[in-house]
């Protein structure tokens, strides 16, 4: 027997369980880099140096994550346990469930992207700490410096994946409708796939294949930063504003 489809392709409900098992698989990548730079760079602090504690931030986000699905299999698809803990009625159940599981989508795109930006931003500093005001100002101008133009590496595969994050991320801030101070819509490509944001309108990109997807990408984009040498190879530790 093969994978079970994460989701149901003439109901389109969400198999919670697989959705766990994917998410525990990415959690599992993401534990697994992190010891592997650890071994690679051992003199680095696990609590304090941003290399190590951006991965520890993806893992505390996708353990939040698992346990969101627990909760969400175990009690929110379980008549009994609405008829012992709440007093919604029974019409009111699909639409809580349905509530909770967005909830769950928008801490995921929310605080992986809020890791990745954080991070960047100090290993921005880290490389010129002069850059950009101290790599304080829009984003995309960080982003789009550090990863074109300050590492051997050059990633433009990993822009297009952050300008497609911040994409949805501004439908997020406007209830799934995408808005631009231009007043353009927008054609975003993504993994070899255009996405149309327009502007003013409704946009669905919000599935959890895509969006699983999305972060694995995102665990993929800190991990080559880390390991590029002009990253990798500033000696001491890069402090974690936030550690």
């Amino acid at each position: 027997m093969g994978t079970p489809p994460l989701i149901h392709p003439i109901t389109g409900q969400v198999n919670v369980a697989q959705l766990a098992a994917e998410i525990t698989a990415i959690r599992d990548r993401v534990i697994d880099e992190k010891l592997r730079l650890q071994v690679a760079l051992p003199a680095l602090s696990p609590t304090i140096d941003v290399r190590i504690t951006c991965f520890s931030k993806f893992q505390n986000l996708l353990g939040s994550l698992q346990l969101g699905c627990g909760f969400w299999g175990l009690n929110l698809l379980s008549t009994e346990w609405w008829n012992r803990h709440t007093s919604y009625p029974e019409p009111d159940r699909p639409i809580l469930r349905s509530e909770f599981q967005m909830f769950l989508k928008l801490g995921l795109v929310q605080f992986s992207f809020s890791a990745v930006e954080s991070s960047l931003r100090v290993f921005m500093r880290a490389v010129d700490a002069g850059a950009h005001a101290g790599a304080t100002v829009e984003f995309k101008r960080v982003y789009d410096d550090l990863l074109l133009r300050r590492l051997v590496t050059p990633m433009p595969g990993h822009v297009e994946l952050l300008d497609m994050v911040a994409r949805i991320r501004n439908t997020i801030h406007n209830n799934g409708v995408y808005f631009h101070k231009s007043g353009r819509d927008a054609d975003q490509r993504y993994r070899g796939q255009t996405y149309k944001f327009v502007h003013g309108k409704p946009v669905d990109v919000g599935g959890w294949p895509l969006l699983l997807l999305i972060v694995d990408d995102l665990v993929g984009l800190i991990r080559d930063v880390v390991r590029d040498p002009s990253v990798a190879g500033i000696a001491g530790d890069i402090i974690d504003p936030g550690s």
